[in-house]
């Protein structure tokens, strides 16, 4: 979780929670890379003709004013106050009511160290390959599977349970195996539900809303299938997922 979240949650003060703001805090990594874009460029005739750009400063209500060197910085905090805090405000309010029935905000207040235990940060989270694996579950859509769909289904697996954990690596790791799946590199409380493609297709596809990885059933070679895994992960797991 965000550190800003989680004082947000615990303080219930936004203005308390923004220092700790960061831009790997946004959920959408299109957004992400929009902003870390915006925040170092200093073209701002471009960046005020950038469409993206102007969608997101009109979603925190950041409007009618152009971007300069005076008011860039505030424009990118005002957004990512908007794309972590505001936007999912009343999730976690309910969040918050939570814990205070039971009295927990007040117990977190008072004992601050205990914080990153409570609420885990991604960096604090490593994932593990075989917990993956025992997630993958065939979407009820697909029904009884043929032999071929067992084979790939198979594939897959090992394939996953292989993937090594490593955040700053290069080829494939099971960090970018859930990026690519759910749009962001941390695993949700769901299984990853597993379609296979149509003939015709030889890559994976991702819908990152319903966490579904759609498998190529055209490879009749393991070799085959692992390359088209490792394509997609390397090359098309950011910002890949439909939604």
């Amino acid at each position: 979780m965000s550190q800003a979240v989680a004082h947000y949650i615990i303080t219930d003060d936004i203005d308390e929670s923004i220092p700790f703001l960061a831009v790997e805090d946004i959920p959408d990594p299109e957004v992400r890379d929009v902003l870390k874009s915006a925040s170092k460029d200093e073209d701002f005739q471009n960046l005020n003709a950038d469409e993206g750009v102007s969608n997101l400063l009109i979603q925190c209500g950041f409007v009618n004013k152009l971007l300069n060197k005076q008011n860039s910085q505030q424009a990118c905090q005002r957004v990512l106050v908007h794309q972590v805090l505001m936007y999912k405000k009343d999730p976690i309010q309910e969040i918050r009511r939570g814990l205070q029935t039971a009295s927990i905000t007040s117990f977190l207040k008072d004992h601050p160290a205990l914080w990153k235990t409570i609420f885990a940060t991604a960096a604090d989270v490593k994932l593990q390959s075989d917990l993956v694996v025992r997630s993958l579950k065939c979407d009820p859509s697909v029904g009884e599977l043929n032999e071929q769909q067992e084979t790939i289904l198979n594939w897959c697996k090992e394939y996953v349970g292989n993937l090594p954990s490593d955040t700053e690596s290069d080829s494939s790791t099971i960090e970018k195996f859930v990026q690519f799946v759910f749009g962001e590199p941390t695993m949700p409380p769901q299984p990853v539900y597993v379609k296979f493609n149509r003939p015709g297709k030889s890559l994976p596809d991702a819908d990152a809303c319903t966490g579904t990885i759609s498998l190529p059933i055209d490879h009749k070679m393991k070799k085959d299938f692992t390359k088209s895994l490792d394509i997609v992960l390397n090359f098309q797991h950011k910002g890949f997922g439909r939604c």
